[in-house]
């Protein structure tokens, strides 16, 4: 059965988590479970006051997700949102985890300063970022359009065993090398820009094979030249994809990806959702 861990604060933006069901289906998952934190900032503001609203909250969530065919329950723990959020991720490593881009709280930063990178670099658990946009894309049963990006790393080709491993249901796979102007990439040991980009298009070829052999879809490769975090943010504000396949703690731009300004940038423009897997070591 395959799992997620829904971290809610109850926000208005958060609302946007519950919208997304569709997606959750087409990502095959059967089981969800409630996580809502009680931070500092909440117990010092409410005293408590509303934790019956909350609880019955939570339980309107729970009535609708097991109508939509999830087996549902809920977890509420005190303390410090993310800390909570990682240790319980931590006890439920076979799960995946959802969370927002803003909102009270749990979601708030968490896209956006220290608490990104914290939940990023900690986490063992496959990371889903839903967008809370109006502009995101609706999803229905037809299936997930999906993004790989790859630097050929090794974090990369985790995240392809990932989709690889994960039985979705997908619409279409699309997979994204960028070479570096002006940049030594370790990935490959050519030094020259022709060796370097034929052997990125023989790697991207067996990566396509690869999904083809998993799964029945369309799959289109994409290798570009430039400036990679420009070049990444044109593609993803040019095309609509459900979801943005990266992994983590990758070589070479991936790592400056996840960690810098490209990724915060995507997440607030770019109309993707991002599915986030570390490497474990």
């Amino acid at each position: 059965m395959k799992k997620a861990i829904l971290a809610t604060d109850l926000s208005q933006s958060s609302e946007e988590l519950i919208h997304q069901l569709h997606l959750y289906k087409n990502l095959n998952i059967q089981k969800i479970t409630l996580f809502h934190a009680l931070g500092v900032e909440y117990m010092n503001f409410y005293k408590y006051v509303n934790i019956d609203n909350t609880i019955k909250k939570l339980d309107q969530i729970k009535d609708l997700l097991i109508q939509k065919g999830f087996d549902t329950n809920i977890v509420i723990k005190e303390g410090l949102p993310y800390i909570e959020l990682e240790k319980f991720a931590v006890q439920n490593p076979e799960s995946i985890i959802i969370i927002g881009t803003s909102g009270f709280g749990l979601i708030k930063g968490i896209i956006i300063g220290s608490t990104a990178t914290y939940i990023i670099n900690h986490t063992i658990s496959p990371l889903l970022i839903i967008k809370n946009r109006e502009q995101s894309i609706n999803y229905n049963e037809s299936g997930i359009d999906l993004i790989y990006l790859t630097d050929f790393s090794e974090s990369s080709e985790n995240a392809l065993k990932f989709l690889l491993n994960y039985d979705c249901n997908l619409n279409s796979v699309k997979i994204l090398h960028v070479i570096e102007n002006n940049s030594d990439s370790n990935s490959i040991n050519y030094k020259d820009t022709t060796k370097y980009k034929n052997a990125a298009e023989q790697k991207l070829k067996e990566i396509e094979q690869t999904i083809k052999n998993k799964y029945t879809v369309p799959v289109h490769l994409i290798l570009e030249e430039g400036n990679v975090k420009k070049t990444i943010l044109n593609i993803l504000y040019n095309n609509k994809y459900h979801i943005v396949l990266a992994g983590k703690q990758g070589k070479g731009f991936f790592n400056k990806l996840i960690a810098g300004s490209v990724i915060k940038t995507a997440i607030e423009e770019a109309n993707n959702n991002f599915l986030v897997i570390p490497l474990k070591k």
